[in-house]
């Protein structure tokens, strides 16, 4: 017995034009730098006008925060019993993702020109540094953070620590186990120069580095 045709919704529709649109984006992008690709050559490769689209974008720019914010964020365990292993968590799941999409996509987004990773102006999306951001705030006034480190120093180091690290994924173009380094990094970064002696003697097993900095 056939499947009676149960047609989309208006909702399901949209949903799947709005697919559609960031497929074809991320299609144009493994074989075109940031810079020659359109909102016009998007529409194209979607089949779709270009009305369409600002229905659900408002530039190419916002087109590009998909691919770095989240549409289920993860909640943390614990708001600051777990928060070295959340952020590092968090970083390491936007990794898989362009492990996903591929060297070639990522090599073409991570471009200077893209403001997507100026993270102080994107808007319209939730971004890794506003899932964590607050808790470092929470985190400072409490007494976890050392007192030659601001919030904000804080989130420019790790996203100068993340970029770097895909940057060089991205140029040498083979499995140099980035995401392990990434981790590493963020840790000892986090554990070192970041949170306070009375942070880790709360949360002792958040702690994996001794207080001399070796395992």
């Amino acid at each position: 017995m056939e499947t009676p045709y149960v047609p989309m919704n208006r909702a399901q529709k949209s949903a799947q034009k709005r697919q559609k649109i960031i497929d074809a984006a991320r299609e144009l992008l493994k074989g075109s730098d940031y810079e020659n690709l359109t909102v016009r050559k998007i529409c194209e490769r979607a089949e779709i006008n270009i009305g369409s689209f600002y229905n659900f974008f408002k530039s190419k720019d916002d087109l590009m925060n998909v691919f770095l914010s989240w549409d289920n964020p993860p909640a943390p365990e614990d708001e600051l019993g777990n928060l070295v292993d959340y952020i590092i968590g968090l970083y390491e799941q936007i990794v898989e993702r362009f492990e996903e999409l591929g060297l070639e996509f990522t090599s073409q987004f991570f471009n200077p020109r893209n403001p997507v990773f100026n993270f102080r102006a994107r808007t319209n999306g939730v971004f890794t540094t506003d899932l964590y951001e607050p808790m470092l705030w929470k985190a400072q006034k409490m007494g976890y953070i050392k007192s030659n480190r601001s919030v904000e120093s804080i989130l420019y180091d790790i996203q100068v620590l993340v970029i770097g690290n895909v940057f060089e994924w991205c140029v040498f173009g083979f499995n140099i186990g980035y995401k392990e380094n990434i981790g590493r990094m963020l840790r000892d970064y986090l554990e070192l120069d970041v949170f306070t002696e009375k942070y880790f003697e709360d949360y002792p097993q958040q702690r994996q580095f001794s207080e001399a900095g070796k395992e």
